[in-house]
Formats: structure tokens, C-alpha cells, sequence
């Protein structure tokens, strides 16, 4: 009996180390907001989690966006002060391990009992030994990555801000217009972004970077051709720094619209370029199993597609996702499933973009003898 309550506490405290984790994410982002208003600066944008998007919110003039799995997290901020910008950018950084090892020494001081009782399991040291994990990991300096993204660890970036250079200190002059250009992408107003792209095109072979987000635009509005012919010319510059930091993505859109336009031979290579940079990262995972999908491996592409999907949470994010993972579940017989997610896919057919409408059309037909013409009868 003892033995049998001892293991329960035992997966009780793993279980809540792994969520009270994914707590001390939102404590670590949180000290980079604090820290980076306490200097004067304004945050753009907090992100917290990857996988699916469940929630965006305005925060205190910064964009809030929560993801499904919450293991890691980023605070997007543009330093816009012009003095001292290496002290700012210095304390903006540390106060994420600051705020994590503030509420580590609170609750292990506080609660220095240990993390199980005879009563129960001791939850707020568990939480403060998160923190203490999370201040600390994010302390040494190592090179990770997010959303696809290589980036560095809190510990590498404050050791790097007194070698950083003057230019790589100073303000882009058109930060807020990419910023605001890019939140329009999110909000869909595509004419809008693109306007602002067009007003500043002689800027753009100076900011290359931003040219992905042009492509991305040529996608949602149909504009395959013109897209593929920005990302091929990106890949020309794949080595210049501010295009190295984004290759993933430069792969992942290029592979997407060879997708689109039906080359699945070009399409896979671009997309195994980009598993080789990003692992596990969603969207380039999700990716490939569309292509596997159309090459007709349903059995590969499956663990790929569901691997990060929920079908709780189907939007404008995962519709893709969700249109592919039907043909996958259909081509291998498993009609249920497949008739299932289809339903649910129908429910949303008018907020699809033109890409997203061009692989609908597409995969459609592939189970309307099995899916869709029963359903409709």
C-alpha cells in the first residue's frame, strides 16, 4: 500500500514539474516584458508556446499570441531608444532568468519542506524548482531553436551585447512599417501589407528578409509564379546574414509553392532541406506530410500530421493540416476518421485563402467517391 501511494506522489510531482514548466515559460516572458518596459522600450510581440495558435490578444500594446504546447516561449522587442542601447538590450534579456530565479528563491525559501508529505505533494516547491531549472538553463550560453528559428540562449546573448557591432545596436529606420506589415498578414488584410512592401521597395533589397513575407503574400493571393520566383532568388542570398538567421523559412515557402504548383519532386527536396535545419518544428513537419500525402505514403505522412494537430482546435492555421490528414485517414481506409475531420473541414471552407482553396479543389476529388458524396447525400 505505502509502495502504491508512494508511486502516485511520485507521478503526481512528475506530472506537475512538467506543468508547473510550462508556468515558469510565462514567468521567464513575462521578465523580458517587465525588463524590457522598466528600460523605456515597448515590446512587440510575446509569444508563448508553438504548435497550433490557440489565442491572440493585445497586451499592453504588445501582441500576446499562446500556442498549444507552452514548453518555450519569445519576446519579440524592438529597441528604439537611442542612447545607451547596449545597457537596455543587456537588462531586457536578463530580466527573463531574473524573474525565473525570483520566484525559485521565494517558494524554496518559503516552502523548504520536501517536494512529498504523508498528506500530499508539495506543489508550490515544485513550481519554485522549475523556475530554478528555467533561470539557469537559460543562463548558459547555447544556440536553440524556435519556431524553426536558430537563436541563442539568454547566457550566449548577454555574453555577445559587448561585442556586438554599432549597426547591429542601431534602430532600422522602417522596423514599425515590417511590423505593421506583418501584422496584417496575421489579420489577412493582404492589400494592405502589400502596400506597405510597395511603398518601401527600394528599401527591400537592403532588409532581404522582408522579401519572404512579399512571397507570402504573392501565396495567399494566388500568385504562385511570383512567389517562387522571390524565394529562388532569396536562396541566391541564403548566406547573407539576415537571410541565414531565416533559412528554414525560405525552404519551408519554397516547398509550399511547388506544392502548389504541383512539382512534388521540387517540393520535397526544398522540404528536406528544411527538416534538416528545423527537427520538429509544426509547420515544416506538417509540410512534409503534405507532400508525402500526394506522393500517396498516407502511412508515413499520418505520424507527421497528427504529431502536432488537434481537432479541437481547427481554424485558419490548421485547416490544411486537417484537409490532408482526411485524404491520409481515407487512402488507408479509415473512413470514420477521415468523414469525421472532412465535416469539420466543410464548417470552414470560407476563410480559406487562395493557396488554401487550391489544395481544397485539389484533394477533394481524392475522396469524393469514399467521403464527401455520401456525406452530401
Amino acid at each position: 500500500m505505502k509502495e502504491t501511494v508512494m508511486l502516485a506522489y511520485l507521478v503526481g510531482s512528475y506530472l506537475w514539474f512538467l506543468y508547473a514548466l510550462a508556468l515558469s515559460v510565462v514567468c521567464h516572458e513575462a521578465g523580458h516584458y517587465v525588463a524590457a518596459r522598466l528600460v523605456g522600450e515597448r515590446p512587440w510581440q510575446i509569444t508563448l508556446g508553438t504548435g497550433a495558435k490557440i489565442a491572440v490578444w493585445r497586451f499592453f500594446g504588445a501582441k500576446l499570441a499562446i500556442h498549444a504546447t507552452l514548453f518555450s516561449g519569445a519576446v519579440l522587442t524592438v529597441y528604439r531608444r537611442s542612447t545607451k542601447r547596449r545597457t537596455r538590450r543587456f537588462i531586457t534579456i536578463l530580466g527573463g532568468p531574473l524573474f525565473n530565479l525570483f520566484f525559485a528563491i521565494n517558494f524554496l525559501y518559503h516552502w523548504p519542506h520536501s517536494f512529498l508529505r504523508k498528506d500530499g505533494i508539495e506543489w508550490l516547491p515544485i513550481f519554485g524548482a522549475a523556475n530554478l531549472v528555467m533561470g539557469v538553463v537559460n543562463l548558459i550560453p547555447f544556440k536553440g531553436k524556435f519556431m524553426g528559428i536558430a537563436i541563442d540562449s539568454d547566457g550566449r546573448q548577454l555574453l555577445g551585447i559587448p561585442f556586438m557591432k554599432e549597426e547591429e545596436l542601431s534602430l532600422n529606420p522602417l522596423q514599425d512599417e515590417w511590423m505593421k506589415a506583418n501584422d496584417l498578414i496575421e489579420e489577412k488584410k493582404y492589400d494592405a501589407a502589400l502596400k506597405i512592401y510597395d511603398t518601401y521597395a527600394s528599401n527591400l533589397d537592403a532588409n532581404k528578409i522582408q522579401y519572404i513575407n512579399v512571397a507570402v503574400l504573392h501565396i495567399k493571393q494566388g500568385r504562385y509564379s511570383e512567389a517562387q520566383s522571390i524565394l529562388q532568388n532569396l536562396l541566391h542570398h541564403i548566406n547573407d546574414p539576415d537571410v541565414k538567421v531565416f533559412e528554414t523559412y525560405v525552404y519551408h515557402n519554397l516547398a509550399y509553392v511547388y506544392l502548389l504548383l504541383d512539382k512534388l519532386d521540387e517540393a520535397q527536396d526544398m522540404i528536406l532541406k528544411a527538416r534538416a535545419l528545423a527537427g520538429k518544428f509544426m509547420a515544416v513537419e506538417s509540410l512534409h506530410g503534405y507532400i508525402l500525402v500526394e506522393q500517396g505514403r498516407a502511412t508515413e505522412a499520418i505520424p507527421l500530421l497528427a504529431k502536432h494537430f488537434r481537432e479541437d482546435l481547427i481554424g485558419t492555421d490548421t485547416l490544411e493540416t486537417a484537409m490532408y490528414l482526411a485524404v491520409a485517414y481515407a487512402d488507408l481506409d479509415q473512413l470514420e476518421k477521415a468523414k469525421k475531420l472532412w465535416r469539420k473541414i466543410e464548417q470552414h471552407t470560407a476563410v480559406l485563402d487562395a493557396d488554401e482553396a487550391c489544395l481544397f479543389r485539389r484533394l477533394a476529388p481524392k475522396i469524393q467517391d469514399r467521403i464527401l458524396t455520401p456525406f452530401l447525400k
